[in-house]
């Protein structure tokens, strides 16, 4: 790789290497830059910001764990993730029992990722979470009426499959997670 520091060209020979890590979704081998993403408590660092900043930096990790969750789903859906890395209530509360023995501070910012993820998961267009009635509500706009009961119940009953099957396997890939199966 070559770059450029103070006008010279620099040639630096990169060498990959694969390393084995612990992550919610299962053990995964990544390439590491010799950049530890884990934080120690004592490296935490308290900062103070204004009404209107505090609200941009909400707005902007609010941002980003969505991205990164629409990110993600993207990944499993294409194949390039795989689904065991789904987690349902017992994951999250073994989760947490581990984050909580960690820090209060880390509980908490889990806490806020855990909220974000819920109401995000809750505007999908699945027609029995918050974002299919959305839906239904698209489709009375463009129609000029509201769909037929049958169809609404189809659709209620094919997201209701959805959503029992997506748990399912969270709960699934949880108890696998725990070694119970």
């Amino acid at each position: 790789m070559q770059v450029k520091r103070a006008g010279r060209s620099l040639l630096l020979h990169v060498k990959r290497k694969l390393t084995r890590i612990d992550v919610i979704g299962g053990p995964q081998e990544v390439g590491l830059l010799g950049i530890d993403g884990q934080r120690r408590s004592n490296s935490s660092k308290h900062v103070r910001y204004g009404l209107l900043a505090a609200t941009a930096e909400a707005c902007s990790q609010t941002w980003s764990v969505v991205a990164t969750t629409f990110d993600q789903l993207g990944r499993i859906l294409a194949g390039r993730a795989k689904s065991s890395q789904l987690s349902g209530p017992i994951g999250i509360a073994k989760l947490s029992g581990d984050v909580a023995a960690a820090s209060y501070l880390s509980l908490f910012r889990l806490a806020a990722l855990i909220s974000v993820s819920i109401g995000l998961v809750n505007l999908f267009p699945i027609p029995i979470l918050d974002g299919g009635h959305l839906l239904y509500y698209g489709f009375e706009a463009v129609l000029g009426r509201p769909l037929g009961a049958r169809a609404q119940d189809v659709g209620f009953r094919l997201g209701l499959a959805v959503m029992l099957g997506i748990m399912l396997l969270a709960a699934w890939n949880d108890l696998v997670r725990l070694n119970l199966f």
